[in-house]
């Protein structure tokens, strides 16, 4: 088969298992791809409901799981899936939407069962930095009522996923950087520019102003994220 077919064999895998992640996404809280993800109570009748997906983490890391279902059923499991894993799950979902069960008994990082309420503590035991998925198996189908949140926290206190350690340092050097532009901008339009300065360079300076603000703003964000593992929710909006 050719590499744009594989390709497209996979997109296609990638969008029916989409169809079947359930309707937690759009309940998450502000922050649902970084330190924390809390949903409020969600009925659910999908295979698989995604709570986690695509966070970095560290040997060590410690991952803190607090799920209720309120309409407990046999056979529903939290799972931890690294990078691999959740591709190996991916290649298999087609016999599962055919009714094969099978892949419930796929390899996993960590599975824990999910009865009425699960509240537990994981620590990463891998020998290397890798990306994983959190999530809910509901082989049977049978309808769920999830509610509850996941957090994780890196070692050294780290409470960013490892794409985005270097965020931080990145927009304070982003903003410095406008702000050197700016003061450039300026002394230039004052002084060897003057005679052809325009309005329209006055603007574009202040929007260069108002860029580094902003770069400076985020970053700020970030160094508290990673400090303290959350920021008011007024920094997001």
């Amino acid at each position: 088969m050719s590499p744009c077919g594989r390709w497209s064999q996979r997109c296609m895998r990638i969008c029916c298992f989409a169809v079947t992640l359930g309707a937690l996404s759009g309940r998450r809280s502000g922050l649902a791809e970084g330190l924390r993800v809390s949903w409020q109570p969600e009925s659910l009748e999908s295979m698989f409901a995604l709570l986690v997906r695509d966070v970095g983490l560290e040997p060590g890391a410690v991952v803190s799981i607090n799920v209720s279902n309120a309409k407990p059923s046999k056979n529903t499991v939290l799972v931890i899936l690294s990078q691999d894993q959740w591709e190996r799950w991916l290649d298999y979902l087609p016999a599962l939407m055919q009714g094969d069960d099978k892949i419930s008994y796929l390899i996993s990082h960590a599975r824990y069962p999910l009865g009425r309420e699960l509240s537990t503590r994981h620590v990463i035991c891998a020998a290397a930095s890798d990306r994983y998925f959190i999530g809910v198996l509901n082989a049977r189908f049978e309808k769920m009522m999830l509610e509850g949140s996941v957090s994780y926290e890196n070692p050294n206190g780290q409470n960013l996923p490892l794409q985005l350690v270097h965020m931080p340092t990145t927009l304070a050097l982003a903003s410095m950087a406008f702000v050197l532009l700016v003061q450039i901008a300026a002394l230039l339009l004052s002084t060897v520019w003057f005679q052809e300065a325009t309005m329209l360079h006055a603007l574009l300076v202040v929007c260069i102003a108002l860029k580094a603000l902003e770069t400076a703003f985020k970053g700020s964000i970030f160094m508290v994220l990673a400090r303290q593992g959350e920021s008011e929710v007024w920094r997001f909006q």
